[in-house]
């Protein structure tokens, strides 16, 4: 299925004691090498990862995380005439 991963920017820009970036592109490789994964198991080794970058060097933003896989086709809903007119009129 298809994988979405939603992100702060304190994600990309969490910072070691050196003020280098954790960085987009070390992300987003962490993230294509590790698609295989749950999003909850996705979230846990990004966020070590970025533990094992700033080797506990103060964040001064938020780093948040929101990961879900569709593992399925969406299902088409037909609803009866009188509650998808009543949807419309909502």
């Amino acid at each position: 299925g298809d994988l979405a991963v939603l992100y702060t920017d304190g994600v990309v820009e969490a910072m070691n004691e050196e003020k280098n970036e954790y960085g987009k592109q070390r992300f987003f490789d962490l993230v294509v090498a590790n698609r295989q994964l749950s999003p909850h198991e996705l979230i846990e080794k990004t966020l070590s990862d970025i533990e094992a970058f700033t080797r506990g060097y103060p964040q001064h933003d938020d780093i948040t995380l929101v990961a879900f896989k569709v593992l399925a086709p969406a299902a088409t809903v037909h609803l009866p005439a009188d509650q998808s007119q009543r949807a419309a009129n909502s």
